[in-house]
C-alpha cells in the first residue's frame, strides 16, 4: 500500500471500483463489513434510495434514507437516528443531503457514481473530517457518467495518485489538452472545479479509443477488465484498486 511520506492531515482513503450495475448490491454488501461506523450512501435518484433502504433492511442491516419526497418529519428523524448510530447506514441523495452536517462519517460509498465531479467532491468530504480517517469508495461501470469519470481521472492524476487498472486503461494521452487543469474553482477535496475543456482523447492498452470512455469500456467482459494495461502494476487485479491519501505534502 502506498502511504504518505510526510505529514498527513485529515487522511482520507480513495477507492474507485469496477462494479457490474446487477452485482451492486452484493458489491455493497461486501464494503458494508469492512470499515465499521457509520456509513453515508449515495445513490442518484429517489427510487433507488427507496429500493436499497427496503434491500438492506430485510436483509438485517438497519439503515433509513432521505431524498426529496420525504416530510420534514422524515428526514430529521432519519438523521437523527443515524447521528445516534441507531440506524449505521443512511441512503441518501444529493439534494437531500446538501447542506447537512454529520460527524463521525466513517465511510462514504458512491453507489451511483454522480453526474458531476463536483458532487463528487462534495461527497467524498462528508467522511475523513477533523482529524478523522476516512473511507471514499465509488462503484464504476458502464453506466457511469463518462464525463465524471473523464474528470475523475485528471483528478486522480493531478494528485499523483496511481490510476486503477481498469481507469489506467484510458488514460489521457499526453498530446491531447483537456482545459481542466488549473481551473479557477476549486472544489474542495482534490480542487475539482466546473467546465469542460476539449481534446478528451484517451490512451487504451491498443491505442486511442476517441472520445470519453464509452468505447473502451465496451472492450472489456461484465465480469470485468481483463486487458488492462500491464503499467496500472501495483494494484490487484480485484478487489480494492485505487486509493489517495489525503492531505500529503509534496
Amino acid at each position: 500500500m502506498h502511504m504518505c511520506t510526510h505529514m498527513c492531515m485529515d487522511p482520507l482513503i480513495e477507492r474507485a471500483e469496477y462494479v457490474p450495475e446487477p452485482q451492486k448490491q452484493q458489491a455493497l454488501m461486501a464494503k458494508l463489513q469492512e470499515v465499521e461506523g457509520l456509513t453515508l450512501v449515495f445513490v442518484e435518484t429517489k427510487r433507488a434510495a427507496d429500493i436499497l433502504e427496503h434491500s438492506l433492511s430485510s436483509q438485517g442491516l438497519p439503515a433509513s434514507s432521505i431524498h426529496g419526497d420525504r416530510s420534514q418529519y422524515e428526514r430529521e428523524h432519519a438523521l437523527a437516528q443515524f447521528r445516534a448510530g441507531r440506524t449505521r447506514i443512511l441512503v441518501a441523495t444529493d439534494v437531500a443531503a446538501r447542506g447537512l452536517d454529520i460527524p463521525n462519517v466513517a465511510h462514504v460509498i458512491n453507489y451511483d457514481f454522480p453526474s458531476d465531479i463536483d458532487n463528487y467532491v462534495h461527497r467524498i468530504g462528508r467522511t475523513g473530517r477533523a482529524g478523522r480517517k476516512g473511507v471514499a469508495t465509488a462503484f464504476i461501470n458502464e453506466t457511469s457518467n463518462k464525463h465524471a469519470l473523464e474528470d475523475l481521472v485528471q483528478m486522480f492524476l493531478e494528485a499523483r495518485i496511481e490510476l486503477p487498472p481498469f481507469l489506467a486503461t484510458m488514460r489521457r494521452g499526453r498530446g491531447s489538452s483537456s482545459g481542466r487543469s488549473g481551473r479557477g474553482k476549486g472544489g474542495g477535496r482534490g480542487g475539482v472545479g466546473k467546465g469542460r475543456g476539449k481534446g478528451n482523447d484517451f490512451f487504451c492498452s491498443g491505442g486511442f479509443v476517441g472520445s470519453g470512455f464509452s468505447s473502451g469500456f465496451n472492450n472489456y467482459p461484465q465480469q470485468g477488465f481483463a486487458g488492462y494495461a500491464p503499467t496500472a502494476a501495483g494494484f490487484p487485479q480485484q478487489g480494492f484498486v485505487g486509493y489517495m491519501q489525503q492531505g500529503f505534502q509534496p
